[in-house]
Order: structure tokens, then C-alpha cells, then sequence
């Protein structure tokens, strides 16, 4: 009697070791991944800060556009947007680069992972 219908031994299926190589080379794929993905969200979260602190000065031009032009002086304050603190500097030069126009140099700064970031921006007031 011959075993004609019975595959020869080692033709189906898989190897174990076959499976742990597919298994590995899997992995390697899907911790690359993962690590795109933690650049990816630092990414975005820098640029959100990066807007943040960029309306945190328009909001400051706005105001001045708003505010006698006597009372414009330099100053500082603090603010704080979704548990980060931004720090917004300015520093007002009257009658620069002429009479009755004020120069205003802004500046917001914020602290992630460790290192300091800022945003500058200028604008020009006239007394009238």
C-alpha cells in the first residue's frame, strides 16, 4: 500500500523558527513607527505653542492699537494657556524712527522639555 495522499514530511505549514524571524522582522517595523509617532506628537506640540505664543502677542499689538498713545510703555506679564506659561515681553522706543511714532519690539518666550523657545514680532504706533 503506498501513501500517495500524504504530503512528504516538512511541506505544510510553517517552521517555528520561520514564524520568530516574520515575528522580528514585524517588530522592527512597528517600533519604527512608534518612534515616528513620539517625534510626530513633539512636533505638533511645538508648533502649537509656537501659535499660542504668536496670538498671545497679536493680542498685545490689538490692544495697543486700542491705548492713547501717551500711555504705551514697556512692561511684561505672564500667561498661562493650557498648562504652559508664556512670558510676553515689550519694549516701546517713542519718536523712533520718527516724531509721534512709537516703535514696539514684542516678545514671547516658553519653556518645553528643558529648552527655552520665543517669538518676536514689531509693530509701529503714531500719536494720531
Amino acid at each position: 500500500m503506498t501513501r500517495s495522499n500524504v504530503p512528504a514530511r516538512g511541506t505544510d505549514g510553517f517552521t517555528l523558527i520561520e514564524v520568530m524571524v516574520a515575528l522580528v522582522v514585524l517588530l522592527i517595523g512597528v517600533l519604527g513607527v512608534a518612534g515616528m509617532l513620539v517625534t510626530t506628537i513633539q512636533s505638533n506640540r511645538g508648533a502649537t505653542n509656537r501659535t499660542r505664543a504668536d496670538q498671545l502677542l497679536h493680542e498685545k499689538v490689538e490692544e495697543f492699537q486700542s491705548t492713547p498713545y501717551s500711555s504705551i510703555l514697556s512692561g511684561s506679564n505672564q500667561d498661562t494657556v493650557a498648562g504652559v506659561v508664556f512670558t510676553r515681553q515689550w519694549t516701546v522706543s517713542p519718536n523712533d524712527p520718527i516724531a509721534s511714532v512709537a516703535t514696539i519690539d514684542l516678545t514671547a518666550s516658553w519653556s518645553e522639555r528643558g529648552q527655552t523657545f520665543e517669538v518676536r514680532t514689531s509693530t509701529m504706533r503714531s500719536a494720531n
